[in-house]
């Protein structure tokens, strides 16, 4: 709170690491089991490999854009495109079985992870009033996406071991609708201040 001057700020700051890191936590959660279940598929190692880089492949050129996107049209239109494209990701994940096609869910994860955290990274860089603290915050906001990404497989692992992998995927499908319907009933976190267009609005209106 101390590099915060501003209450709503870092509300702002505090609500979008959240959002960010339950994302993180959903993906890493089923990330750790995908090559053994990937095996109960019959799935040589090579494709394995194949499948887990064209995440970081698609991720080259949907960061930009998305980036490019939230400026234009703003953060939260971009934070529930990304949240309804996991949840999509998610049932497929579920309902599918053939390779092809978890490929394809593949490539739509990776758009859904890359338009809420980039547009989340943007988010929390909107708060920042002091740029000498900048990287600060950044990196406080980068500490806690690790902790997701630490404790969601040893989770993961958990329920896989006991339940199966299928309510790993259910879990972290429910996890996503819940923040998606959270956002678009009882938003405050994006919607007010992020629309390109009404910051013109504004400006004008304290022109006139």
């Amino acid at each position: 709170m101390s590099y915060y001057k501003d209450h709503f700020l870092f509300n702002k700051f505090v609500k979008t690491t959240a959002l960010d890191a339950l994302l993180y936590f959903v993906i890493y959660m089923y990330l750790s089991f995908l090559s053994p279940y990937f095996s109960t598929l019959g799935w040589s190692e090579a494709l394995k490999g194949y499948f887990f880089s064209l995440f970081a492949f698609i991720g080259i050129f949907a960061a930009p854009i998305m980036g490019t996107i939230s400026d234009k049209i703003g953060r939260y239109k971009v934070i529930i495109l990304g949240l309804f494209l996991e949840t999509i990701a998610l049932i497929g994940y579920i309902t599918i079985k053939s390779t092809p096609y978890l490929f394809a869910i593949r490539i739509i994860s990776a758009i859904a992870f890359n338009a809420v955290t980039v547009t989340a990274i943007s988010r929390v860089n909107d708060t920042i009033e002091d740029s000498s603290k900048r990287s600060r915050i950044n990196g406080i906001f980068q500490s806690i996406l690790s902790v997701s990404a630490i404790t969601a497989p040893l989770i993961g692992g958990f329920i896989a071991d006991y339940y199966g992998y299928t309510a790993v995927f259910s879990i972290a499908l429910v996890v996503i609708v819940v923040i998606m319907l959270g956002l678009l009933l009882f938003d405050t976190i994006f919607y007010d201040d992020n629309r390109p267009h009404r910051k013109k609005r504004q400006i004008k209106k304290k022109r006139s």
